[in-house]
């Protein structure tokens, strides 16, 4: 058979089989089918994903921008063209006309392909300065008023300064936030902030914003955790995160009155793409609603979105998720010109790939499509996906060739569909400028309040000279929704004329009254905005008790550097009745809060008390504390959950003696409750000033040791943060009342590993009494995990105490640094075999301490030993070897065998040259000892050909979950990567998003790439050692770093450089005498995480 036949048929066969694999990797909702769209030879490792004009799918990767081309149609793509290359990807991109938006290189910048041939014509124009990565700046997409939005996470960078429109509606900003700008990237607005981190967001059809926001694992099962979730973002809102970063995480809940809620909490995970389907191929129900993807655990869900108290309503439907071991890592999706579905997956180093998602043939939507919809006007009000690229190049000069006046009928005409009707009102907007003072008169009397609220909203983008007068009537029309609108386009309208105001303050002035949550959150953004003249006009007198926590609220932001507004704290404080609503009572509460500076989140006495300090003294304002305490001591009463936890806050938070209090609180601390729960009550116990009686410390005992037990009865162990928060919680009990700590030591819960840190953190006899307790526990439970901070604990034993135990752990990767170090310090003969074997680690700190035993040990005179100083020899004749290491290993070599080696000249570095130079050593070696001379054979390099055979080999699903549960431990993985460490990502979800050999690839090659979440800090000494790790402390003489192989302490006149390393801090050589079984039985474990 003809070679370049037979050639081609191989690649034909290996391109179906990726297809058919890849195909096979997820699971998608009946009715449903998905086939690889492109594979990752075309795009590999996806960021982000678009569609430009054509409809062609555009995908962005490390270094790259390209265009999948279909020519034939079969809904596979053919090929991939380079649009431009990028030092990083992109996890932001958007076509408009002959541009290309992107978020790249810390910069917000604009491609230009002035001739439409697919390629970028030059380098980026730059308009915005951003910070990328994963919490920087993420999705654009263009709005119904033809402006370009954009989100972005928590470290974005986003500064007042940007926001160089009149008209924003918010000039300062926490956390991530969504912005909007004008097309040609000259004025800025900030819209919403108060994200964690978004990747992506979509409108509907009534112009309404979504977005799905990130969590933060490190505080999963804390009092202060926030789950991923759902937004209808509201302009002008808060949504509640507060911080930079992902070290720290502090938001305000839900349900705080200054704060946007959640439309739907939808758990653990990362989120990324989103989209807002508005076109007609998947079956009718499904239209209008709303999909997101979940990076973490690999799936797609569907959120069907119906209309309610001024926002939405919803419920999770699973749409797609991964199975077998291909692995999914969905990145983003986007809405085809037929209406299917692309979805991208990659990121992080997974396998890139797009499929390509339509319903099946029997469930397709098959619409009954009047005729009017095939004329121009009908295509125009009718586009599927109609803020797509790809449909504006369709409807857009359809809409110029029609003009306004025919849209202005369509927008005025009662008998077309609503939806439609809306439409004609955005594109008049945007391409038209705006409504007619007529037009807009006669809708905004409209018997659809979907029409009175765009109606609304087009006024506020082009205010005629009744603009006023129109929202003052809807700022009280009768749907709640259509409120909001108004009071958006006042507050969007508002710095044209401010003296304007005037007219519509009676109508603010009610909407402070409403029950709606939305309502109540833009009339106060609104108020904060007045003209101080036009403030002073509010009749107080005139409000709801709801109305005057609006009016509080607006009062504080309006002067948001005043420190304490105790006046406003006084006044809220008389509004608090038992006899009332709770949740009334709660944002009464919730505001006082607010009123005394909100959470302290600069300088907290412990981190777990941010959320229960307030940030200023009260001394300057006599009598607030108590009269606050005397006021909310009732209200523990409540059987009302969020508001007995705000009020425990604030009795903290004032310092608020209640002896009665402390103990009722403990007294609902009982087996049976929540953990999360009682650790708030713990953290309200442990800041109010009152002590127990010494006959309930055994029972605040049992309250602190039951945590851990409770929680790894729900199958979690907790993470090395929530095991800090209870060291917090744990010493501010002990600090009060001393005699607990032999409570806590000699509770039947103790010792645990989350009880480690505390436990170190002791001294004196009470230090030895927990270390005893460790020991015992070790000794009697052979699964009991040993840890470096473990045997740090045990220091405090004597040494033939915790020797032999030490031995016996030297299967422990993790732990043997540790193990080593105590060793060393005797240098028994008995334990050569160990320093032999610590001399062949990849750890070069650990190679050269057990170099330094060897040395100071008695000679061995078995040529087993010999080898493995051989071995050593060889392997520092690598690319990271050392000269000094080498002659050391030749000079112990010779004295052990009493064979005297000639004088080594090397002639350089290279490795080739080295082994060269070496090889009379390794030549007499093999002579002198040809029966072991296969164990000196190995030169240390890892063989990435052999490990791709081996992985090819491995049956994954032929695994033991035992087994590779005790390989994770034992092969320094846990030390990590556990829940109760931190220094490493939580593999949680990774089996689902990595495929087997792509994860097992990314443990032997760990340096190929690194998240910028886990890039520590890398240490270069005068001897040449290089120390990676995070830095745990800055003294004075040094620094301590937490590295993999437990606590190093450097000296400062020691380190010649610092700098971000580029090194991962997981070790290469982790899979080293594993076999393919063992393979197996690891991944086993890895995917029941």
């Amino acid at each position: 058979m003809n070679s370049k036949l037979t050639g081609f048929i191989l690649l034909f066969y290996i391109f179906t089989l990726c297809q058919t694999d890849s195909a096979e990797s997820i699971k998608v909702r009946d009715g449903f089918e998905a086939t690889l769209f492109a594979g990752p030879e075309l795009a590999d490792d996806i960021y982000s994903m678009t569609l430009d004009a054509n409809g062609r799918v555009v995908v962005s990767g490390r270094g790259y921008i390209r265009i999948l081309h279909d020519n034939d149609g079969d809904g596979r793509a053919d090929k991939a063209i380079q649009f431009a290359r990028l030092d990083r990807g992109t996890m932001g991109m958007l076509f408009d006309g002959s541009h290309l938006w992107t978020v790249a290189n810390r910069a917000l910048l604009r491609y230009e392909d002035a001739n439409r041939d697919g390629r970028a014509d030059g380098p980026p124009q730059q308009f915005l300065r951003l910070a990328n990565g994963e919490h920087g700046a993420h999705a654009i997409r263009k709005g119904p008023d033809g402006w370009l939005y954009l989100v972005g996470g928590n470290d974005t960078g986003f500064s007042p300064s940007q926001f160089n429109s009149p008209q924003t509606p918010l000039s300062k900003i926490e956390g991530g936030a969504i912005i909007r700008f004008s097309p040609d990237g000259k004025a800025f607005e900030a819209l919403s902030c108060g994200f964690r981190n978004p990747y992506d967001f979509d409108f509907n059809w009534r112009g309404d914003l979504f977005t799905y926001d990130s969590d933060t694992e490190r505080t999963f099962y804390l009092p202060w955790y926030t789950p991923t979730r759902l937004y209808h973002a509201a302009i002008g809102g808060h949504h509640g995160w507060r911080m930079p970063g992902y070290k720290r995480s502090w938001a305000r809940p839900g349900y705080y009155a200054d704060t946007v809620p959640d439309l739907y909490k939808v758990g653990r995970g990362s989120p990324t793409g989103v989209a807002v389907y508005s076109h007609r191929l998947i079956p009718k129900e499904m239209h209008d609603g709303m999909f997101i993807l979940d990076w973490t655990f690999g799936n797609v869900w569907f959120y069907p979105m119906q209309p309610a108290n001024a926002s939405y309503q919803t419920s999770p439907q699973l749409f797609i998720s991964p199975v077998g071991t291909d692995g999914f890592a969905p990145s983003d999706i986007e809405v085809g010109r037929e209406g299917e579905l692309y979805i991208s997956i990659g990121g992080r180093g997974t396998k890139g790939s797009v499929f390509r998602v339509v319903p099946t043939q029997k469930n397709r939507n098959r619409p009954n499509i009047p005729p009017s919809t095939a004329t121009p006007l009908g295509s125009v009000l009718n586009a599927p996906q109609p803020l797509a690229e790809w449909s504006r190049a369709q409807w857009q000069p359809l809409a110029k060739q029609i003009g306004a006046g025919r849209l202005v009928e369509a927008a005025l005409n009662v008998s077309r569909k609503t939806k439609a009707r809306v439409r004609a009102i955005e594109v008049l907007t945007e391409m038209f400028n705006g409504l007619d003072a007529e037009t807009a008169a006669q809708l905004a009397k409209d018997g659809s309040l979907d029409i009175r609220a765009r109606t609304a909203w087009a006024i506020s983008r082009f205010p005629e000279k009744n603009a006023t007068k129109l929202l003052t009537r809807l700022a009280l029309d009768s749907e709640d929704y259509v409120r909001v609108k108004a009071l958006e386009a006042m507050l969007h309208i508002l710095p044209i004329d401010p003296s304007e105001s005037t007219k519509w303050l009676k109508e603010l002035q009610q909407n402070f009254n409403q029950t709606s949550i939305r309502v109540r959150l833009v009339s106060a953004r609104l108020a904060s905005k007045l003209p101080e003249p036009e403030w002073q006009k509010i009749d107080l007198e005139k409000l709801t008790t709801q109305g005057e926590v609006t009016a509080a609220t607006a009062a504080i932001w309006r002067k948001p550097d005043t420190k304490i507004h105790a006046n406003v704290a006084r006044k809220l404080l008389s509004l608090i009745s038992i006899n009332q609503d709770a949740n009334l009572n709660l944002d009464i509460l919730r505001t006082i809060i607010l009123a005394l500076g909100d959470y302290n989140l600069e300088r907290p006495s412990r981190e777990s008390f941010t959320g229960y300090e307030i940030p200023f003294s009260l001394t300057e304002h006599p009598g607030l504390a108590e009269a606050i305490a005397i006021q909310i001591a009732p209200l523990m009463d409540t059987l009302h959950r969020d508001l007995h936890r705000e009020a425990g806050r604030l009795l903290a938070m004032v310092n608020a003696q209640q002896p009665e209090l402390v103990v009722e609180l403990l007294n609902t601390i009982t087996p049976e409750t929540d953990p999360v729960d009682d650790f708030h009550k713990l953290i309200v116990t442990a800041k109010l000033p009152s002590t127990f009686p010494d006959t309930d410390l055994p029972r605040l005992a049992d309250a602190l040791m039951s945590l851990d037990t409770k929680l790894q009865s729900r199958g979690t162990r907790p993470k090395l943060n929530w095991t800090m928060r209870f060291v917090d919680i744990a010493q501010a009990h002990v600090g009060k009342q001393p005699e607990l700590a032999k409570q806590l030591i000699d509770h039947d819960n103790f010792p645990t590993g989350s009880h480690l840190a505390y436990a170190r953190l002791l001294s004196g006899e009470e230090r030895i009494a927990a270390a005893r307790r460790y020991l015992s526990a070790m000794k009697t439970d052979p699964e009991f995990v040993c840890s470096i901070d473990l045997i740090d604990l045990f220091d405090s034993l004597p040494v033939d105490t915790i020797l032999p135990v030490l031995r016996k752990q030297w299967a422990n990767l993790s732990i043997r640094p540790a193990i080593l170090q105590r060793l060393a310090k005797h240098s028994m003969t008995e334990d050569r075999s160990l320093f032999l074997d610590a001399l062949l680690s990849r750890d070069n700190n650990l190679a050269n301490t057990a170099l330094a035993v060897l040395k100071r040990t008695p000679a061995s005179k078995k040529p087993s030993d010999w080898s493995l100083l051989v071995r050593k020899l060889k392997r520092e004749c690598g690319t990271k070897g050392k000269a000094s290491t080498r002659k050391e290993i030749a000079a112990l070599l010779s004295a052990w065998s009493g064979h005297a080696f000639s004088e080594v000249k090397e002639k350089s570095n290279q490795p080739a040259d080295l082994f060269d130079a070496w090889q009379p050593v390794f030549n007499w070696f093999s002579e002198a000892h040809p029966t072991i001379a296969i164990a000196a054979a190995d030169t240390g390099l890892i063989d990435a050909a052999k490990w791709e055979t081996t992985l090819a080999k491995v049956d994954w699903g032929s695994g033991d979950l035992s087994k590779g549960r005790q390989l994770f431990v034992n092969r320094a993985c846990q030390g990590c990567h556990s829940d109760s460490g931190a220094l490493g990502p939580s593999l949680s979800g990774a089996a689902k998003r990595f495929s087997p050999e792509d994860l097992f690839r990314a443990i032997l090659f760990p340096n190929r790439d690194i998240s910028p979440l886990y890039q520590f800090n890398e240490y270069r000494l005068r001897n040449g050692d290089v120390h990676v790790g995070r830095t745990a402390f800055y003294a004075a003489d040094g620094v301590v770093l937490r590295t993999g192989a437990g606590i190093v302490r450097l000296n400062q006149a020691e380190i010649v450089s610092q700098q971000t390393s580029r090194r991962s801090i997981m070790p290469e050589g982790l899979l080293e005498g594993l076999n393919e079984s063992d393979l197996a039985d690891l991944y086993q474990h890895l995917k029941s995480l």
